[in-house]
């Protein structure tokens, strides 16, 4: 019996790994556009690291606190760190809404200026670059 015992605790542990080690390799690359009609912006999600980088030439379009345009990152949990391209011209609107987890932004010169709410309730944020630009 305790023999039995041992074995299915080696077997869940062994079973617990694996889960893990599942999830681990699950890791994806998310990406779409977020720009104004006519601006090529598009963005790429890693959601492992956490790293969005949103590049392109023009502006973030402008979101709203409303379900119908809210922004594609939207309260996403995953995104850590934004790094935005050079190329870039504008924050939008709600654009980082509710990012609880995004703790560093980088703005690049190119940007002059960022929408209202765009860093609504991004209650981890310890670090963003604003250039003079803005």
């Amino acid at each position: 019996m305790k023999k039995a015992k041992k074995l299915l605790g080696v077997l869940f542990i062994v079973v617990a790994l694996a889960c893990v080690m599942a999830v681990s390799a699950s890791a994806e690359t998310y990406s779409g556009e977020c720009g104004n009609n006519g601006d090529n912006v598009t963005w790429t999600l890693d959601s492992e690291t956490g790293e969005l980088v949103i590049s392109g030439d023009g502006a973030i379009k402008d979101y709203t606190h409303y379900a119908h345009d809210l922004s594609p990152f939207y309260k996403e949990s995953y995104i850590k760190s934004v790094i935005i391209k050079d190329g870039i011209t504008r924050i939008g609107n709600c654009t980082f809404d509710d990012c609880t987890n995004l703790v560093n932004v980088t703005i690049p010169d190119s940007v002059t200026s960022i929408g209202h709410s765009a860093f609504n309730d991004c209650t981890s944020l310890a670090s963003i670059t604003i250039p003079d630009s803005v």
